[in-house]
């Protein structure tokens, strides 16, 4: 039986109905190769499971790889494997960019932002060791990016060597090519960072100087415009107003500690990009995030660019009373990181992250957390037409209690292990879940996991009533479609009771297991025109007496 309705509360955003368009994809295994291309696996600790569509090519040192260009592009991103030094430190080298058979750019690559092993030290100051002594390897990809000095063309042969003195195989996921915009010019009345003198070389600290320049930035109520440029930045503070770069492919803050760190009053940072060097992942310090601290209501992250950090923003620690209403992230791209990509925690409220790409995030890419030991329950958040790709732990969008939410139009590919492309659970102290979680015309590709922390398989949608009853909530999941899941469609798991749970209209393509309801499960789920029964086991329920599914055509 569904719990009784609670009076309606508007969202604080519409969902979007302007999707943004990604960059071109170049899959390596469609390439022309004289390298080595990999068969298709799913095994964990092995760089398949990690990989696009869980395929790579290898190239040895002399071999390479071409495709014919579809489309003009001068932004040039490729995704590839190094391998590790015999003691974690760290391996450097260099790809070669072809265009037309002519030599045009050295791509630098390195094994240092990716390889962990062992088994993790969860909220520990250093989850995963970096020694390769400790096994079970894991985090095999990275990526480089280049802009070309001139774009190619429709037709052109672009083309990836591993120098024959090179001393090491690389193994290549994918390119991805772009057009790259003009830059931004500054915005009538702003203030340039340019007049404050910085080195803009990302070699030179220019942290106080962008932390005065933020400063009379606020002083004289105006935005302050950062040009092209590097910048070598430690931990900057900002305490409201506007950070505007001149786009995400121009503008560049670099560094070990580079962090944009807000304390308190609204403020809006756009077009730019924020590159760390963070190696590890530290669960009791939000050091190594791009942003961190807390912004006030209605503020804005805008178009933002993030690589090699821990977290690009979790937004609330538990240290701060609540976090904020109406923040909205949109068009960003976050990539690479050791662990969460966005985190709505500690009563974060009516925001939304929408349109951005997250892609090799080391737990879950996008989630909504609301421990009960912490702020007041999450409201009214929405998860809306982002692409989430191979989080190397976790999930794609995972929500822990509080509610309503909305997850509409997402794209989850590629998950691997102990997560789900989308996961629903009464998990890690959360305030339970109440009114309408409404996910709804996403798609999932190749999602779940072989196994989780739970026990047995994950599916691609994932409800767990971990801590307690998940009865206080109606969770309709409509027009959603999972493709290839690692294991099944949908999984349920206990031990608590689950109810008021409502598949619409799902749809299933190569799937083995369609509904897999796992032993010790408790209460009910009906699902309304779904083609589990096309699946080669379209319901899996050991134990009906606790769970009672019901389908209907």
């Amino acid at each position: 039986m569904n719990p009784p309705a609670e009076p309606e509360t508007p969202y604080a955003f519409a969902v979007p109905t302007d999707v943004r368009v990604p960059a071109t994809r170049l899959e390596a295994e469609i390439a022309r190769t004289t390298g080595s291309v990999a068969v298709s696996s799913t095994a964990l600790h092995t760089p398949g499971a990690e990989a696009s569509g869980r395929r790579f090519v290898t190239l040895a040192p002399g071999q390479s790889l071409s495709w014919p260009t579809p489309v003009a592009a001068d932004g040039v991103v490729v995704r590839y494997s190094y391998p590790d030094s015999a003691d974690g430190s760290g391996v450097d080298g260099l790809l070669e960019l072809e265009v037309d058979g002519r030599a045009v750019a050295n791509l630098p690559v390195s094994s240092r932002y990716s390889w962990a092993y062992g088994t993790p030290a969860w909220g520990s100051t250093d989850v995963w060791s970096a020694g390769p002594s400790a096994g079970s390897p894991r985090h095999f990809w990275d990526e480089v990016s280049l802009r070309l000095a001139s774009p190619i063309t429709p037709g052109t042969m672009l083309a990836i060597l591993n120098p024959a003195t090179s001393a090491h195989p690389v193994l290549i996921d994918f390119v991805e090519l772009e057009p790259v915009p003009a830059p931004l010019v500054a915005p009538p009345g702003s203030l340039s960072f340019a007049d404050f003198s910085p080195a803009a070389d990302g070699a030179t600290d220019d942290t106080q100087k962008l932390a005065q320049a933020l400063g009379e930035a606020v002083k004289q109520k105006r935005v302050l415009f950062v040009p092209p440029g590097r910048y070598f930045i430690g931990s900057v503070e900002m305490r409201e107003g506007t950070l505007q770069g001149a786009g995400m492919w121009h503008t560049h803050f670099t560094g070990p500690r580079a962090q944009i760190r807000f304390t308190g009053g609204r403020v809006t940072v756009a077009d730019f990009a924020l590159f760390g060097e963070t190696t590890k992942r530290n669960d009791q310090s939000d050091e190594g995030n791009a942003f961190a601290g807390r912004p006030a209501d209605e503020s804005r992250v805008e178009r933002i660019w993030v690589e090699h950090v821990k977290c690009a923003f979790w937004v609330a620690n538990a240290g701060e009373p609540r976090g904020p209403n109406r923040l909205r992230i949109t068009g960003c791209r976050f990539r690479n990181l050791m662990a969460d990509a966005v985190n709505f925690c500690n009563g974060t409220t009516d925001s939304m992250v929408d349109n951005t790409e997250v892609r090799n995030s080391g737990d879950d890419s996008l989630a909504a957390w609301s421990p009960a030991k912490g702020g007041p329950a999450g409201a009214r958040n929405t998860f809306a037409h982002n692409s989430i790709q191979s989080p190397w732990v976790a999930s794609g969008i995972a929500l822990y209690g509080g509610g309503p939410f909305r997850v509409i139009g997402n794209r989850v590919t590629d998950t691997v292990t102990t997560g789900s492309g989308i996961y629903v659970s009464a998990n890690f102290g959360a305030h339970p879940f109440r009114g309408l979680v409404d996910i709804a015309d996403n798609v999932l590709v190749r999602c779940g996991a072989h196994e989780s922390d739970w026990g047995g398989p994950t599916g691609a949608f994932r409800l767990l009533a971990a801590d307690q009853d998940m009865t206080n909530a109606e969770f309709l999941f409509r027009h959603n479609t999972v493709s290839a899941p690692l294991e099944s469609a949908v999984s349920i798991q206990g031990p608590h009771r689950i109810g008021g749970v409502r598949f619409d209209d799902l749809r299933i393509d190569d799937a083995l297991v369609g509904i897999d309801v796992r032993p010790g499960a408790h209460g009910a789920a009906s699902f309304v025109h779904s083609n589990a029964d096309q699946c080669a086991a379209p319901f899996r329920n050991s134990e009906p007496h606790l769970f009672r599914l019901s389908s209907t055509r």
